[in-house]
């Protein structure tokens, strides 16, 4: 075995590839530190000393197995630590359980045979126990399973005979107003046959279901919920078409909690279960309402067809500003500078006669009666003793606006540019 006191800093990984190195040169190790905190302890065999009055002592890496967890063992001599090992009562052990001193959670301890063997009796101990506890939990879970299901088919076999007798009586009813309709059920009975949901129900249950429905006499009969019940040949109610959530409760809910319900959308199939559902007092059978809807599918949304790639912004193309010597000759009538200029231009427009100035006011008269003098008047109408702004100035001797060019330096006077 070889002993080596790593005094200088060093990290788990170098330590721990010296350490196999040597190992497969057939050549143990144990690594020693007086460092408080070394990092690599744990990593390879290694123990941290400390020194004191009564010499080099271990003090952290030699551990005992006691109850169900590991405790660092009183410092011991250095001398009798090695002594341990070279006789084979301690050797390297990786541990299972937890560490019980504060110290740090090590991957590797020095520790007797004797505590490795009181650990696996822990662990066996341990999985027994879980073993026991798991075996309890399914035992109570399949009692709770077999009270439910006892339950369930107590209340399966109360719920048939309640919607047995509320159809049986729904069926009375319907016979009743077919034998003698009165002039409203004769008016609502041909105002559902041009109903195109109940038509749509009535062609479902003969395709998919395969029975000949026709509409029922007794629409009006609180316990339909405001649908429309379909009837087979024998007169017994099969279906109940769009009834309204809001009135199922008492008779209604126990008829129609045993029956086929209609829908003509999707849609309405969700709203009437979302209805029901969400109400203060939940309304719906154990085993659930038997919804389906007679219209078409929805369709689905077609997927966005691909953007078409950004084509080149337009090139702005700039003309120059004509030059005042082709102004001029323009306005001569010539044809413009040296060969190839621009076309002429139109005929100059005549400049708009500048406004009246507005007449000078009356001199004022002072606190005393005497007059003041006047007050000079700007050439644009404003007095006060300011200049006017040259927008404003410009302004003023314009009868309309116009645009400003951006060549009018170069722009003779009575020439107007196109």
């Amino acid at each position: 075995m070889a002993l080596e006191s790593q005094l200088s800093p060093i990290t788990a990984d170098t330590i721990t590839t010296r350490t196999e190195r040597m190992l497969a040169d057939g050549v143990t190790s144990c690594w020693f530190s007086d460092r408080p905190r070394p990092p690599w302890l744990g990593a390879v065999p290694s123990l941290r000393l400390t020194t004191t009055d009564a010499g080099l002592l271990v003090a952290e890496g030699l551990v005992k197995f006691t109850g169900s967890s590991w405790t660092a063992v009183p410092p011991v001599p250095v001398a009798e630590s090695l002594r341990w090992a070279f006789s084979g009562k301690v050797e390297q052990h990786a541990p299972r359980s937890p560490l019980g001193y504060p110290a740090r959670q090590l991957a590797r301890v020095w520790t007797a045979r004797t505590y490795v063997a009181a650990e696996d009796a822990h662990l066996v101990e341990v999985c027994r126990r879980e073993q026991e506890r798991e075996q309890e939990r399914e035992r109570l879970l399949a009692e709770q399973r077999a009270k439910a299901a006892k339950r369930r088919a107590k209340i399966d076999a109360s719920n048939v005979v309640a919607r047995a007798e509320a159809l049986e009586l729904a069926a009375a009813a319907e016979e009743q107003v077919r034998l003698a309709p009165s002039g409203p059920a004769e008016v609502s009975h041909h105002v559902l046959k041009m109903n195109r949901g109940v038509r749509q129900a009535i062609a479902y249950l003969a395709r998919e279901v395969g029975i000949a429905a026709e509409i029922g006499w007794s629409s009006s009969d609180p316990r339909w919920a405001g649908g429309t019940p379909l009837v087979a040949e024998d007169g017994t109610p099969v279906a109940v078409v769009d009834p309204a959530p809001s009135l199922v409760k008492g008779e209604a809910f126990r008829l129609l909690a045993g029956m086929l319900l209609l829908f003509s959308t999707a849609a309405d199939v969700q709203r009437f279960d979302r209805t029901t559902r969400g109400a203060r007092k939940p309304r719906v059978p154990v085993d659930g309402w038997k919804m389906q809807h007679t219209g078409p599918e929805p369709p689905t949304s077609p997927a966005a067809p691909a953007a078409a790639p950004k084509g080149r912004a337009p090139r702005l193309v700039s003309r120059p500003c004509p030059r005042a010597a082709d102004v001029d000759a323009a306005a001569r009538g010539g044809g413009g500078g040296s060969g190839g200029g621009p076309p002429p231009p139109p005929p100059p427009r005549a400049a708009a006669a500048p406004p009246p100035r507005p007449p000078a006011p009356p001199p004022r008269a002072g606190a005393d009666g005497a007059r003041t003098p006047e007050e000079p008047v700007t050439p644009s109408g404003f007095s006060g003793g300011r200049s006017p702004s040259p927008r404003t100035a410009g302004a003023a001797g314009r009868s309309s606006w116009e645009p400003e060019s951006l060549c009018s330096a170069a722009r003779p006077r009575g020439v107007g540019l196109p």
